[in-house]
């Protein structure tokens, strides 16, 4: 009797700490949220009963879905329509409670709390050709917790076939996002993000536009100095650059959208660091077209694995490419050093502060698999604008020097 009875607790007990195992426990959030990134599970089929907490779902299997949907998930769930559920044990100060969620994901949704639908994300549907899928981009979804202590939180999903998709500018691909977060840290959250991104996006642009508007001056009054024509080459790339890696962040919805807008703003910016060695070269009265032969093919390069390979593609071109102007404006300089040119040695230090900065900034966030949006410290805008506009306002700040002493003897004989 008393070994039926030992058997009976162990099995028991053994039951009820398995089910709880299967229950994620959601406690009160911080400033910081927290990503329902645990305790899901995952069926490839379609129930309009899956929404119910009752649901025995003890076989289906265990699933991230934050986690890219290219690199690391199972290759059935792009198979069709499929259902997400995650059981949460609220903490009891989240009872009755008004919450958020921001949003993020690579295909379309529905998404359900009890069983009631929240949203609709894009258009799912058994027919491929009719998927539409839509990335909300961190928006901010109202959720309204019940009062029970265990709650059902589920997505109806279907991942849209055929998509070229693309994780440039440290973006990324998941099923689904959900970041919980009090409804008040919610907006402030997602309006944050997107003053970090317009604010350091708009600071480049302002400055390049007034670079492009000076420098094309002096090419208009002093033409055979092509120097200044090259930078405001430099500044008109890098101003479509940035101007299209804003919508990229904040604008573009959909995979092959983000596809063709990444790898376009990726050529830009590539585009503008080659018319800033061009402007160098030509400022030092380097004649050797060795550069130009060194750089037309890395470009090409470049741009092929930035759209060919996912992920490492543009993490490899890229930051090759960027290294190589910087390294072909050092040899440049240490070459016009030995002529003792003005604005050699700057423009040395200039390529060597650029080419930590620039690593730096890959240090502090390139190789980890989130998304820029989600977390962008200010010092990695700081370093962002650093390395990218520290060279061209010293090529600037020479070229109008240049123009100035060049001039001056003009006007001097004219008065």
């Amino acid at each position: 009797m008393k070994l039926a009875f030992f058997f009976t607790s162990f099995f028991l007990l053994a039951f009820f700490r398995g089910s709880s195992q299967d229950i994620y426990q959601l406690s009160v959030p911080d400033a910081n949220g927290i990503l329902l990134d645990s305790g899901w599970k995952y069926k490839t089929a379609d129930n309009p009963a899956f929404v119910s907490l009752q649901l025995n779902d003890r076989d289906w299997p265990p699933i991230n879905p934050s986690n890219d949907i290219i690199k690391s998930q199972p290759e059935n769930i792009k198979n069709g329509i499929g259902w997400l559920r995650l059981k949460m044990k609220l903490a009891p100060a989240l009872r009755n409670k008004r919450m958020a969620l921001l949003v993020q994901q690579s295909g379309a949704s529905q998404i359900y709390l009890n069983g009631n639908l929240l949203a609709e994300y894009g258009e799912i549907s058994s027919s491929p050709d009719k998927i539409r899928a839509y990335d909300p981009r961190w928006e901010t979804l109202p959720i309204q917790f019940s009062n029970d202590s265990v709650q059902l939180l589920a997505v109806r999903y279907v991942i849209k076939p055929n998509q070229f998709y693309t994780t440039f500018f440290e973006t990324n691909n998941p099923i689904i996002n959900l970041r919980v977060y009090s409804r008040e840290r919610a907006g402030s959250v997602y309006a944050g993000m997107q003053k970090k991104l317009t604010a350091s996006e708009f600071i480049a642009i302002g400055l390049c536009l007034m670079l492009l508007i000076i420098h094309f001056s002096f090419f208009i009054l002093y033409p055979i100095h092509k120097a200044n024509l090259y930078f405001s080459l430099f500044a008109a790339s890098y101003i479509g650059a940035a101007v299209l890696q804003w919508f990229f962040y904040l604008n573009i919805h959909t995979p092959n959208n983000k596809f063709i807008t990444g790898n376009i703003v990726f050529a830009l910016f590539m585009l503008a660091d080659s018319f800033t060695l061009l402007t160098i070269k030509t400022f030092l009265k380097e004649k050797s077209s060795i550069y130009l032969k060194i750089l037309v093919p890395t470009f090409l390069l470049a741009v092929f694995l930035n759209g060919y390979f996912y992920d490492w593609g543009w993490r490899l071109g890229g930051v090759f490419f960027k290294v190589l102007i910087q390294i072909l404006t050092l040899i440049i300089a240490i070459k016009a050093s030995g002529k003792n040119y003005r604005g050699a040695r700057v423009f040395f230090i200039g390529a060597l502060a650029t080419i930590i900065l620039f690593f730096t900034f890959i240090l502090q966030g390139t190789f980890y698999e989130h998304d820029l949006v989600e977390s962008l410290p200010l010092l990695r805008v700081v370093n962002y604008v650093l390395y990218s506009l520290s060279m061209p306002l010293a090529v600037s700040i020479y070229l109008a020097s240049d123009f100035a002493y060049t001039t001056a003897p003009v006007e001097s004989k004219a008065g």
